[in-house]
């Protein structure tokens, strides 16, 4: 659902954030009368930081003019939350005590835009501490636009015991079974990356195992780029760039990679890259599409931001906005919510939409 917007209130929701943070995560610590609460509950409520990127997901929803986004962003926290082991209110908690601020403390038109998002956020809290997770669970696709290919499971384990010559062996398999190298990079490489993911985040390896595997995967994509054939320039351009505070830098670089393949002038800007860096280099490059990539929930708004800073400086010249990363495959409609031009699931689909 969409709204009008008014920057001004934008602007007031902005400046409050700090503030509702420090009294929602008040509100919540606030036991009851004559009840102490037990210092073993503290690390199964919800922590500041959960308070802090709702807070900030409420004030982009606003901004964007979607319920529905922070509805998602409800539910993904709550299967977040579970993961941990946090208790089923948890949740429900943090977006009760942010309504009880903006009720009670807000200006009352900055109160009429929030009220509705997090009413609508509340419900689904709610909802889901009655009834526990939907069974698929959140909204998320991680495997490729096309079907893996054979090897991923072996390219998986070769990984992670840091074997390169056996991941080039794979690698090379796929290229001569015919595969393009796009494809042997996101059906191949891409699939195997996302389980050496999965791994970790079920604690089956440790963070040097992932980082290792990571490098690996990198040195591979770069000697599969590097020999891969050129399209004639299409005279085009594309900057492609992860959001500040995203480092998961592979899927996006891919993208670039690609897009030069199919005879863009490609640049990717590597992690780290501050917002007014970022609009420097879209001043000296004025591409044809900006990609943007967030890999976690709390990325979101700052994508956010970075969209309405580009279309208000360039207006009707403003280049074409195409997401990606994990946090968009994890909500899906995430693009239209935020009103992008497109969304990419891997390097194939972004280039895939360009042809369309």
């Amino acid at each position: 659902m969409w709204f009008g917007g008014d920057a001004a209130i934008d602007r007031s929701l902005d400046a409050m954030t700090d503030a509702a943070v420090a009294a929602a995560w008040k509100d919540i610590y606030r036991p009851p009368a004559g009840v102490a609460l037990h210092p073993a509950a503290l690390g199964r409520l919800p922590t500041r930081a959960d308070v802090a990127v709702t807070a900030r997901a409420l004030t982009c929803a606003v901004a964007a003019g979607s319920k529905d986004y922070f509805v998602a962003h409800v539910r993904r926290m709550a299967h977040n939350q579970a993961d941990r082991g946090a208790a089923v209110f948890a949740v429900a908690a943090v977006v009760a005590a942010l309504r009880r601020f903006y009720a009670e403390g807000a200006d009352p038109t900055v109160t009429a835009r929030a009220l509705p998002v997090l009413d609508a956020g509340l419900t689904e809290a709610e909802r889901w501490a009655r009834t526990g997770p939907d069974a698929d669970g959140p909204d998320r696709q991680s495997s490729p636009s096309e079907p893996p290919l054979p090897g991923v499971d072996a390219l998986t384990d070769a990984l992670l015991a840091g074997r390169i010559a056996s991941c080039r062996c794979l690698v090379q398999s796929a290229l001569d079974g015919g595969h393009g190298c796009l494809d042997v990079a996101t059906r191949l490489i891409q699939p195997a990356l996302y389980e050496v993911g999965d791994r970790w985040q079920q604690r089956r390896i440790t963070v040097a195992e992932e980082h290792g595997a990571t490098a690996v995967a990198a040195a591979l994509l770069a000697e599969l780029f590097a020999v891969a054939p050129r399209a004639e320039p299409v005279g085009r351009t594309a900057l492609i760039a992860p959001v500040i505070g995203n480092r998961h830098v592979i899927g996006p670089h891919m993208v670039a990679d690609a897009f030069e393949l199919a005879g863009w002038d490609a640049h990717f800007l590597g992690a780290g890259v501050t917002e007014d860096d970022l609009f420097a280099e879209i001043h000296h490059r004025r591409p044809d599409l900006l990609g943007l990539s967030v890999s976690l929930l709390e990325q979101v708004p700052m994508l956010h931001r970075i969209m309405r800073r580009v279309r208000q400086a360039f207006g009707t010249a403003s280049p074409k906005i195409v997401i990606g990363g994990l946090a968009t495959n994890e909500m899906q409609p995430l693009w239209r919510w935020l009103g992008a031009d497109g969304w990419g699931l891997d390097a194939i689909a972004a280039i895939d939409l360009e042809k369309a």
